[in-house]
């Protein structure tokens, strides 16, 4: 304690809070969470929600089970998933808040990735209402249910940079690192993130499916004036931790690298007036519980060429829309645990039910 105080001289607490150190990182749009809580359109069951999140008191089954209300912390969506599958119950994930957020629940797996396109819905969308007028910007690939080939043969950059050669670089890419290839972040993620690992390995696709199969980058846009291609990615993840954001970028990264090295390389062969194209990815990080490092944010907006000026108010709603997709996620949660409560029990308090007030979410 005494080499605590002649280092620190008292300006830092010897200890901290998960809610502080949530609540006190710099330059993660705090104001614009504030803004949200204090906002009077906003319903109060939605903010108690909310705080509940970032005070680690949400009442899932790890914190029903920490204060005795549960007999086991397993995630009970899981279990009563298996159990219709007739699979073994044994092993299932711990229900956590990251757990539950994410499309490791295979109840909440409708309802998490409904919450992701509401939030990349909103973004592009003002990215394009606010971008400069001098960009000529096209965003394809809105269809979640369609490949990147079939879009890719459908639009004007299929002719400058074509698919069958972006396909046949991606195989023999795929091919030399198949070897070496494994799940991102597998080697240095500890047991304190083992919530966050479990959304990871079920959103992290291998890297053949971002071009051959359904896991396809959130958008491509094409910026015909400058010659530049964005491969565009969006991540909605816990922001528990405080690398939320870097993880996050780092996954995605890893997951696009051989689309974007197979589309540098064809872009590189192309001459004449069809050469001289870039190819850039612009991955954007939120937190569920409205976390968005402000600079990274910026810096993004302005490559895309969203005007200066409203770069802010875009921050501000997707702050917004990640605080609001979060209550959704819960909601459907609860409507879910609820509903298996209901069926074939009696319907009478329960301790857990006494923790939250479950019987209104609104």
């Amino acid at each position: 304690m005494l080499q605590l105080q002649e280092a620190d001289t008292w300006k830092k607490p010897a200890a901290t809070t998960w809610a502080a150190e949530f609540l006190l990182r710099e330059g993660e749009s705090r104001e614009f969470l504030a803004s949200w809580i204090n906002s009077s359109a906003v319903h109060e069951a939605k903010k108690r929600r909310a705080k509940q999140v970032i005070t680690c008191s949400f009442p899932c089954g790890k914190w029903l089970h920490m204060m005795g209300a549960r007999a086991s912390p397993g995630c009970e969506l899981c279990k009563r998933a298996r159990n219709m599958d007739l699979k073994a119950t044994d092993g299932f994930p711990t229900e956590t808040v990251a757990h539950i957020q994410s499309a490791g629940c295979k109840a909440q797996k409708k309802s998490v990735i409904g919450a992701h396109n509401r939030c990349w819905k909103y973004l592009i969308g003002a990215i394009s209402t606010h971008s400069e007028a001098t960009r000529d910007l096209e965003f394809i690939g809105g269809d979640k249910d369609r490949q990147i080939k079939q879009l890719w043969t459908e639009t004007r950059i299929g002719n400058i940079l074509p698919w069958d050669e972006i396909a046949d670089e991606a195989e023999r890419l795929l091919a030399s690192d198949q070897a070496n290839r494994q799940a991102p972040d597998d080697d240095h993620v500890d047991k304190e993130q083992e919530d966050d690992q479990v959304v990871d390995r079920d959103e992290t696709d291998p890297y053949h499916e971002v071009i051959f199969g359904r896991r396809r980058p959130d958008s491509v846009a094409v910026d015909w004036t400058s010659k530049v291609l964005y491969v565009l990615e969006f991540k909605r993840t816990s922001d528990q931790r405080q690398n939320y954001r870097e993880r996050g970028e780092s996954r995605q990264r890893a997951q696009h690298d051989v689309l974007v090295k197979s589309l540098e390389k064809v872009a590189g062969e192309v001459d004449g007036e069809n050469g001289g194209w870039r190819i850039k990815l612009i991955v954007f990080v939120g937190g569920t519980c409205g976390s968005v490092h402000a600079q990274t944010l910026n810096n993004n907006l302005k490559e895309l060429g969203v005007v200066e000026s409203k770069r802010n108010s875009v921050r501000k709603g997707l702050v917004h829309e990640l605080l609001n997709a979060q209550d959704t996620v819960l909601c459907s949660y609860f409507a879910q645990r609820l509903g298996e409560r209901g069926e074939g029990r009696s319907r009478k308090s329960t301790v857990e039910e006494a923790f939250q007030g479950l019987d209104s979410f609104e």
